[in-house]
This record gives C-alpha cells, sequence and structure tokens, in this order.
C-alpha cells in the first residue's frame, strides 16, 4: 500500500515519471492479494496520468480495468464514476464535443 501512496504524492506533485514507476511496483501486490477496490484505484490513477498526456486509448483501457475491479468489489460509486470517465476520454479521442456544451 505505501508505494500506492507513494505514486499519489508524486503525482499530485506532476512527477509523472516517479508516480508512473511507483504504481507500477503496487501493482502486483494488490493483484496477487485479490484487493480489487485498491488495484481499481490505481488504475484510475493511471487513467488519469495517460490523459492528462493526451493518450485517451491508454486511459480508457485502464479506466475499464478499473470498473471491472470497483465491480468485483462491489464499490458502486467509483463504478458510476469511472464509467463517466471512459466516456468524457471516448468522446475527447474521437473528437466529440463535451456533453452539455
Amino acid at each position: 500500500m505505501a508505494k500506492y501512496h507513494e505514486g499519489n504524492a508524486y503525482y499530485y506533485k506532476m512527477d509523472f515519471k516517479n508516480a508512473l514507476l511507483s504504481y507500477l511496483s503496487a501493482q502486483p501486490l494488490f493483484e496477487n492479494g485479490h484487493h480489487y477496490n485498491e488495484l481499481g484505484y490505481l488504475y484510475l490513477m493511471l487513467g488519469y496520468m495517460n490523459f492528462f498526456i493526451m493518450r485517451s486509448d491508454k486511459a480508457n483501457a485502464y479506466y475499464r480495468k478499473a470498473i471491472g475491479c470497483f465491480q468485483e468489489s462491489g464499490n458502486a460509486e467509483f463504478v458510476s464514476n469511472t464509467y463517466g470517465l471512459n466516456e468524457a476520454s471516448r468522446r475527447k479521442r474521437l473528437g466529440i464535443r463535451p456533453l452539455g456544451d
């Protein structure tokens, strides 16, 4: 869990390289322990980073992984939130205006 939190600290400093390294080192720990909710948050953060650096296709892939993890853990609130992020990223990738504009 410490590597995940370390990744968050780097992410909020916008040090994406070190955030990515921390998240990727935390990933196998969450996968092996079947910590689906935590793994969902990790994938969500990887999606945020990819969206920020304009890699919408990668962001969507991570958002879909996060949705699966949140569904597995029963975290309905984040399933809903992540569906919204996935749709916004998809619309941006396709050049479609955001909903509400």
